[in-house]
């Protein structure tokens, strides 16, 4: 059995040197058995794991690579026709999986881009930069995943405001909750509630009454169309308001996500 294995990766080994070319399409690399791995797969793994990140991806590098996820797709392709995908023990380890707790943390950076003019009240560009770091924690407890995130967004001074005047900002503060609750197929559902406070403007050091004190709570409704499309379908309503965020919100998305991993 074990020479037949040997045998047939041979082959395959074989057949995995040849480029494709005109029998399925021109971002075909190479097949193992009628499985096809494109152009765009092969990129998007090379760029991911490629040790190289200090400098341009050289020949060496991609051929090397190359060698490397073909000897992959080999082994994936031996442990499916030896049927070790559809063992017991897999099948037990793949579905026993649940997330536990999950900590995360971000930046978010905004330059000071678009059109500004410091002649108009009203302008698409703010003329500031702003800076948002942000932490979250994601906790699963059966069907249900409980996540809370804390932001804070620091601005810098627009000194050419309108009129002359310089306009500043105090960090504008938040917290964000959801409990989600996982549907067979993939759908889910979820309750979001969002705390906003802070923010107060002042215009040459005077201070404006626009301090924010803002809850707002909704729901989401998201449902995949297939592996990498989904609709997603969101409301909010304004339940306590200091400064205009009293407003109701309806909304549908249409989500597309693409990668080798899919």
């Amino acid at each position: 059995m074990r020479g037949l294995c040997l045998l047939f990766l041979s082959i395959i080994t074989l057949s995995c040197s040849l480029i494709k070319q005109g029998s399925v399409d021109d971002t075909t690399i190479f097949d193992i058995n009628g499985s096809y791995v494109t152009v765009e797969e092969f990129t998007y793994n090379l760029n991911k794991n490629i040790s190289n990140t200090d400098s341009a991806i050289t020949k060496q590098d991609i051929d090397e690579y190359l060698e490397l996820y073909i000897n992959f797709k080999l082994k994936v392709k031996e442990a499916e026709l030896l049927g070790l995908d559809t063992t017991d023990s897999y099948i037990k380890e793949f579905t026993k999986y649940k997330q536990d707790l999950i900590i995360g943390a971000s930046l978010q950076v905004s330059v000071p881009s678009g059109h500004y003019d410091s002649s108009r009240l009203v302008n698409i560009g703010t003329n500031r930069w702003s800076f948002k770091p942000e932490v979250g924690v994601s906790k699963a407890v059966g069907p249900w995943t409980l996540e809370v995130a804390a932001a804070a967004t620091l601005y810098t001074d627009n000194k050419d405001f309108f009129g002359g005047n310089t306009r500043s900002q105090d960090p504008l503060y938040s917290l964000r909750g959801h409990a989600i609750y996982s549907f067979p197929l993939g759908i889910w559902a979820s309750l979001d509630a969002t705390y906003f406070m802070g923010g107060r403007t002042t215009l040459n050091d005077e201070r404006n009454e626009d301090l924010q004190r803002n809850w707002r709570v909704g729901g989401t409704l998201a449902f995949p169309v297939n592996a990498y499309n989904s609709v997603k379908l969101y409301v909010s309503s304004g339940v306590s308001s200091r400064t205009g965020n009293d407003y109701d919100l309806i909304g549908i998305a249409w989500q597309y996500r693409w990668g080798g991993g899919l």
